[in-house]
């Protein structure tokens, strides 16, 4: 069942790494900043600052990134944040967001607030001593108003409004937490639990088309739902 579960995020991640391009191309040299949460499979170094035995700055990681440095990216090189980040058009490595050398330009274009063991359930970067998701969220919180008190308010609503964001976890949520004995999710209340935290992100990310989002919020749940529900 673990390998099934591992089989499914693999198959989630090309998936969403296809979805992004495909963006990408209608969406290329208009979006200002890409932000990516979620755990280790998008991570770019977050878990450097974190005190969690689930760390990418040693060999072999980062072996064939330049000058062969291990950066915290779990890979030989870059990681999947970096080539979203590279296929909208706006840099070519997503820096984490809790390196302190950070500079504006950095921030204006973008971060990784991802962190290698995290989940949607709460539960699951406990083990590791990730940071959770809604954590996550408070980053980003942080982040708007970080950006809010460099550049003017309407330059902060145009990348809040105008970026890209990805969500990319779960794996270690099925691997990890939900087969566990003492707690089990059933397939239709771990998928309300990923609504809900998605819910939460809508809440904090301002758009300037509501109705459109809204739109696009429900087909979202609408997919969820069918997905579990297919045979």
């Amino acid at each position: 069942m673990a390998t099934l579960h591992v089989l499914l995020a693999c198959i989630l991640a090309l998936l969403v790494c296809s979805a992004a391009a495909a963006a990408a191309e209608s969406y290329s040299n208009k979006v200002p900043a890409v932000f990516v949460f979620g755990d280790s499979l998008v991570d770019t170094g977050n878990n450097n600052y974190v005190a969690t035995i689930a760390k990418g700055n040693f060999p072999p990681y980062g072996r064939d990134f330049p000058g062969g440095k291990a950066t915290g990216r779990f890979s030989n090189a870059k990681g999947v944040a970096d080539y979203i980040a590279e296929v909208f058009g706006v840099k070519q490595l997503l820096p984490p967001y809790l390196d302190p050398s950070l500079d504006l330009p950095e921030l204006l274009t973008g971060v990784c607030f991802a962190s290698a063991g995290s989940g949607y359930d709460p539960r699951t970067p406990q083990k590791m001593n990730a940071i959770p998701m809604t954590t996550q969220l408070n980053m980003f919180k942080e982040y708007i108003k970080k950006i809010n008190a460099s550049v003017s308010p309407e330059r902060t609503q145009e990348i809040i409004s105008q970026s890209a964001y990805v969500i990319f976890m779960g794996s270690n949520d099925l691997t990890n937490t939900y087969p566990t004995v003492n707690y089990r999710y059933t397939e239709e209340s771990y998928t309300d639990l990923m609504i809900s935290l998605a819910l939460d992100f809508h809440k904090v990310r301002p758009e300037p088309e509501p109705d459109q989002n809204t739109e696009f919020v429900a087909k979202s749940i609408s997919l969820a739902r069918n997905y579990i529900s297919s045979p």
